[in-house]
């Protein structure tokens, strides 16, 4: 991830206590950036009432608007007292996602913060179509607040790495990750965490889901290639052998796990744009774990 010198935080008036404003602040103070907060909105339902009263919709559009922008300078007051630069925009668009992204292009952004809920396995849904769709076509760095996540020092941080490249993505994202890790740890005063999982050949029954070592000269083979380029990886980037989490099993039952015996307070993910994947947009492992993970999730994309 490139030096973030200026950070996009999209901002829910709806939200009951939203998050992101606040992790934004925090993590502009950290990078001595400067904090833009932004919301698009549009109501299709209000064009309609302000034709049932007679009004201009533009002029009714343009009234939202305002009132908007007076919530966002209400939040960014004191963060301006605090010393921080802080802009605000607002925007009446029918699609969120371009108005965020080309909201990001305006601002010459680095980063995106926005606010997402965590579900629990009884009650999960998919995120928002907002998220999603930022998560496919945003090139930018997105993170994504959870609530009730901490920040406090000596925090955790989990970078996700893939050094064989069975999920299509380049072998330079995982240094992008593991090195935006180390400087996200060192700024958090935190510890970061590394992992590497992979589905085993012959899994033993239930033990590959706890990360026990699969049976088999086959699988044995497999282990030890894919622990082997593991361990090079997290080598290069000096991670502590205490810190190194190598697993095998479905990563939507790992990640989860470890995230919460760790106590994580960032989860890193590569993931590529729907332009550049010859699968499913994503990809089935951000889409498996990106609503289970108790932490927040911090997404790159290759440069």
């Amino acid at each position: 991830m490139k030096p973030v010198r200026k950070i996009l935080c999209i901002v829910d008036p709806a939200r009951d206590n939203p998050q992101a404003p606040a992790r934004a602040a925090m993590l502009a103070q950290r990078f001595d950036a400067e904090l833009a907060l932004f919301v698009s909105r549009h109501y299709s339902y209000l064009n309609e009432i302000a034709a049932d009263f007679g009004q201009d919709q533009k002029e009714f559009g343009k009234a939202v608007i305002e009132s908007l922008r007076e919530q966002l300078e209400a939040i960014a007051e004191p963060l301006r007292s605090q010393g921080l630069a802080v802009t605000t925009n607002a925007d009446w668009r029918p699609d969120p996602c371009t108005a965020i992204i080309g909201e990001a292009e305006r601002v010459a952004a680095d980063l995106v913060v926005k606010d997402t809920r965590y579900h629990s396995a009884i009650a999960r849904a998919l995120f928002s179509s907002t998220d999603w769709n930022l998560i496919r076509r945003c090139t930018l760095p997105l993170w994504l607040v959870k609530p009730g996540v901490s920040f406090e020092p000596k925090c955790k941080l989990l970078a996700c790495v893939d050094p064989v490249h069975e999920h299509d993505l380049p072998e330079s994202l995982d240094d992008d990750i593991l090195e935006t890790g180390k400087q996200l740890a060192a700024e958090l005063e935190g510890a970061l965490h590394a992992i590497h999982w992979f589905n085993p050949m012959m899994p033993r029954g239930n033990d590959a889901a706890a990360g026990d070592k699969p049976q088999g000269a086959m699988s044995d083979r497999l282990w030890e290639t894919h622990a082997q380029a593991f361990t090079t990886l997290v080598e290069r980037h000096d991670i502590p052998p205490a810190r190194r989490h190598l697993q095998t099993g479905a990563a939507q039952t790992l990640l989860p796990a470890l995230v919460e015996d760790l106590g994580v307070s960032l989860t890193i993910l590569g993931a590529v744009t729907a332009a550049r994947t010859r699968h499913r947009l994503i990809g089935s492992t951000a889409e498996s774990v990106l609503d289970r993970v108790a932490s927040d999730v911090l997404i790159l994309k290759p440069a």
